[in-house]
């Protein structure tokens, strides 16, 4: 009867817990399966979401460079026309200049006129003769000093 014993103990403990054993392994399986495929769905989609914000990042990176490119050039111009306007106006002037020297004529005195200054007090020609004034392109250095 032990072996009656035995086959009975298979057929109706071991058996059955067995099968429940693999039923619940293949549950397990199922759901870590599951899991798994949850995981690398939400990996590829954050591998989508990264490259979609790398090329948005890139066309704004563009537009950003196309519009500061498109600033200096203004900058650029403005000044150009700037140094331009202040060239012709210096050339204006100078050459106001030349026809006023030109009508005035020759000379200290008519220069001095011409650019509306006063007289100096005291000729340059006189200041150069006054024993007081050193003349330090012609002194050598060693006797003013220096």
């Amino acid at each position: 009867m032990s072996a009656l014993a035995a086959l009975a103990w298979v057929l109706l403990v071991t058996l059955p817990s067995h099968q429940a054993t693999i039923a619940d392994q293949i549950a397990t399986i199922e759901t870590r399966t599951a899991e798994r495929d949850r995981e690398r769905a939400a990996h590829q989609q954050t591998k989508r979401e990264y490259v979609a914000a790398q090329l948005a990042a890139h066309e704004l990176e563009e537009k950003r460079l196309a519009r500061v490119a498109a600033e200096q050039e203004t900058i650029t111009d403005d000044v150009t026309q700037d140094y331009r306007a202040r060239l012709a106006a210096a050339r204006g002037t100078a050459e106001r200049l030349r026809k006023q020297l030109a009508q005035v004529g020759a000379g200290a005195g008519g220069a001095a006129a011409a650019v509306g200054l006063p007289a100096p007090a005291v000729p340059p020609a006189e200041l150069l003769r006054r024993p007081a004034i050193v003349d330090f392109v012609s002194t050598p250095a060693s006797s003013h000093g220096g």
